[in-house]
């Protein structure tokens, strides 16, 4: 058993490690953005479709959504029954959201992120605290990868 327990750790090392180990992270203290990940990100606006068969908490979350990622590090999040508004910082593999104006003050939210074939893929790093009462961002972000739709202006 040990021997496996080594091989993971060599694999993981290898690779850079997983998306939520302990190498994959930064160490710095305060959240910063990095320049190759928010080159990725930032000025580019993406697109997803939930449906039925991705099982919505709730209905209302049926629909066509897009998020902007802009420049000065704003964010904006439309739907078929809302628009949420807030800031988002990046660093490394992770992205922050803050300041949602549908959320508490304090609701930050981070999300591993990775972006193959102009697809992004968010992964909640831990449950957001702003998807109460039935479900919502995290459900948005996370239930469908978003296509990169157009480079924000």
């Amino acid at each position: 058993m040990r021997w496996l327990a080594v091989v993971v750790l060599m694999m993981g090392a290898a690779c850079g490690g997983p998306a939520g180990s302990a190498a994959g992270r930064s160490t710095s203290s305060s959240p910063s953005t990095t320049a190759p990940a928010l080159a990725s990100l930032s000025g580019h606006a993406f697109a997803a479709s939930i449906t039925e068969a991705d099982r919505p908490p709730t209905p209302r979350l049926v629909g066509s959504y897009t998020l902007e990622l802009r420049h000065d590090g704003a964010y904006v999040l439309r739907g078929p029954s809302f628009t949420a508004r807030g800031r988002y910082a990046v660093e490394g593999g992770r992205i922050t959201l803050r300041g949602d104006d549908h959320c508490e003050p304090s609701d930050d939210a981070t999300y591993a992120w990775s972006i193959v074939d102009d697809r992004l893929h968010l992964i909640a790093d831990a449950t957001d605290p702003c998807d109460r009462p039935v479900g919502g961002r995290q459900f948005v972000l996370t239930a469908t990868a978003w296509t990169r739709s157009q480079p924000l202006g």
